[in-house]
């Protein structure tokens, strides 16, 4: 974290942008919105970066406790009202904070690889979920998003989980 990354040493000869080679000067995004006259990079970078990233381990551990302690009960409250699958959305939002706080090659490269292992996780978890729930659970799919949440807008036709 403190060296000069590749990744910015390869950029700035081709993109010709005057970077220091030195440990303070690391960051390409904090580098190139100073460099545009856009701001204190530091600061945007960070102010972009932190809120998404706090906000999600906040809703995985908020999820995590809905889910994981109702014991095999279906869930439809909380989180769970706003997206069917909170872990994985969460998980996606965190990992893009940290491509626009520290991109460099190797985990830009890998990280839409990443997104697809877990993609394809929510599908083995759908379908186990219905398996488990049957027609409650295709009904909390007609009305709830997977991953990205409609705002401002709630599963409440779902019955609840004492039924």
């Amino acid at each position: 974290m403190y060296a000069f990354p590749l990744t910015i040493y390869l950029l700035t000869h081709w993109i010709g942008i005057p970077i220091p080679l030195n440990r303070i000067s690391g960051n390409l995004m904090r580098d190139l919105i100073t460099y545009l006259g856009l701001g204190n990079g530091w600061f945007i970078v960070m102010l972009v970066c932190n809120g998404p990233l706090i906000f999600g381990i906040w809703l995985i551990m908020v999820g995590r406790e809905e889910v994981y302690d109702s014991e095999g009960q279906f869930v439809t409250n909380g989180v769970c009202s706003y997206v069917r699958d909170p872990q994985n959305t969460f998980i996606y939002l965190i990992t893009l904070a940290f491509m626009i706080q520290w991109p460099t090659l190797t985990p830009l490269l890998l990280w839409p690889f990443v997104i697809g292992i877990y993609y394809r996780l929510a599908r083995q978890k759908k379908q186990i979920a219905i398996d488990a729930f049957g027609d409650r659970y295709r009904k909390y799919m007609e009305q709830t998003p997977i991953f990205f949440p409609l705002l401002f807008r709630r599963c409440t036709a779902v019955a609840p989980d004492n039924q």
